[in-house]
């Protein structure tokens, strides 16, 4: 088995670290990128299926990755969505995860996610994977990267729902990230269109207590 050189590492941390970090933070949220995409590359060099799953041709593609800018995570709980009225702002309803998603990619393409926690006050490297995420999530983080605009990833549990909400000049648009959305109805699209936020949030709503139910 080829042993990884560390400086086979292509990082790019393509928009920095967040601006809500520390300097400290900052710091040692490049380090556990870095360290990250070693292990990405460590793990995905042991077999060429788990080049496939991802997209990657290559060995030589794999010494390639970079990453995108980070995007904060945040939950959308039961509470939170019991407490949604229509054309209510969805942001105070969250919770933060101190979780961040970075997309991954090879020649400028997404093809998979990488996440850090922040376990007992310190970013670590917490794992990659999700190829179905990475295409949205790149594609929409560079369509909205406007200076005054934040992005965040929302995870809804009960539903396994994944959701890009960009606010823009006091607005929120909604985006669905994941090309395996549940078998409900209506308003669920993984193409990078928005959402119709009411009937998104009333149809995570009755789903959500279903799943509570059972």
């Amino acid at each position: 088995m080829k042993t990884f050189v560390s400086t086979c590492v292509a990082l790019a941390l393509l928009a920095g670290t967040p601006s809500f970090a520390a300097d400290a933070d900052k710091a040692r949220i490049d380090e556990q990128v870095a360290f990250g995409l070693k292990e990405v590359q460590r793990i995905l060099e042991r077999e060429a299926s788990g080049l496939a799953e991802f997209g990657i041709q290559d060995r030589g593609e794999l010494q390639k990755l970079q990453v995108g800018a980070p995007i904060e995570a945040y939950r959308l709980d039961p509470k939170g969505l019991e407490a949604y009225a229509p054309g209510k702002a969805i942001t105070p309803l969250l919770t933060p995860m101190d979780e961040l998603y970075f997309p991954v990619l090879v020649n400028g393409k997404a093809r998979l996610v990488m996440w850090l926690a922040k376990l007992e006050g310190t970013w670590q490297f917490a794992g990659f994977g999700q190829a179905d995420l990475g295409p949205a999530l790149a594609g929409l983080t560079a369509r909205y990267a406007k200076a005054g605009t934040r992005m965040k990833v929302v995870i809804q549990a009960q539903t396994q729902a994944k959701l890009l909400l960009v606010e823009q000049g006091g607005a929120e648009k909604l985006f669905y990230l994941s090309s395996h959305p549940w078998s409900f109805n209506a308003a669920i699209r993984s193409d990078m269109t928005e959402l119709r936020q009411p009937e998104l949030m009333e149809q995570l709503k009755e789903a959500t207590r279903q799943m509570l139910r059972n």
